[in-house]
């Protein structure tokens, strides 16, 4: 491997990035005490990018355990929005104050609405970008939705746990789920998507400047192993123009 440009040009960079008084991570963000062993556990070796998760859904990670678990039951019970009478979502108080945000009016206020997300999974069955911007609370199923969910704080519910649901159907049923941990949830680290649904994601969000577009920066991301350069990869993220 060649020495990178700015080294062989004689330019470093800091050398006490965590323990620096002015402008260290310690100082920045833990008062000034730190664990020099544990910052550099596994340094270069364990590279955490590699355990990032892709985000199946087009908003907060706290809404992700809540909106498979609903979305299982849609499926299996084949419910429609005209099936349920009410949902009542009950989380810790950290839980309540992120994913509550009311009214909805921008796609950052959807994105932090667990209700809207609720909403919107039973209406669609999915929770895609599209759902989101811009957010369709003037959807007159969404509306009617949105009146049918309650937010409530159970402090015993740690934000690990996720919220627990308890839908309560037209006909007298009420079905409770616990949508468990949603930083473990499905397309998490531990529950990976497979590259297919790597590549719709990325064909769904890519859309908009169309299907040749898309089509040609996947290959070129699939190929960057064998690539002698990133010219077939800039290439495709160059080309394509946005459809208005």
């Amino acid at each position: 491997m060649s020495t990178p440009r700015c080294s062989r040009a004689g330019v470093t960079g800091p050398r006490r990035i965590f323990e620096a008084e002015w402008g260290g991570l310690f100082s920045l963000y833990n008062g000034g005490q730190g664990f020099p062993e544990k910052a550099l556990h596994e340094l270069g070796v364990d590279f955490n990018v590699a355990t990032a998760y892709l985000k199946p859904y087009a908003c907060c990670r706290g809404s992700h355990s809540t909106i498979d678990t609903l979305l299982s039951l849609i499926h299996t019970r084949d419910l429609k929005p005209e099936d349920v009478r009410r949902i009542a979502i009950t989380a810790g108080e950290t839980a309540v104050n992120m994913l509550s945000v009311d009214p909805i009016e921008t796609v950052f206020d959807a994105q932090f609405s667990l209700p809207y997300a609720v909403a919107v999974a039973l209406n669609n069955r999915s929770v895609g970008l599209e759902q989101f911007d811009p957010p369709r609370v003037d959807d007159p199923g969404i509306r009617a939705t949105l009146q049918k969910i309650s937010m409530h704080i159970d402090s015993d519910i740690q934000l690990e746990d996720g919220p627990r649901l308890d839908v309560e159907l037209t006909d007298g049923e009420t079905v409770t789920l616990f949508a468990g941990n949603p930083t473990t949830a499905k397309r998490s680290a531990q529950k990976p998507l497979s590259h297919a649904e790597v590549v719709d994601k990325a064909q769904a969000l890519l859309a908009p400047y169309g299907p040749g577009v898309a089509r040609n920066l996947v290959r070129a991301v699939e190929n960057l192993d064998t690539a002698p350069d990133l010219s077939e990869l800039l290439r495709a993220l160059r080309a394509g123009r946005r459809e208005e």
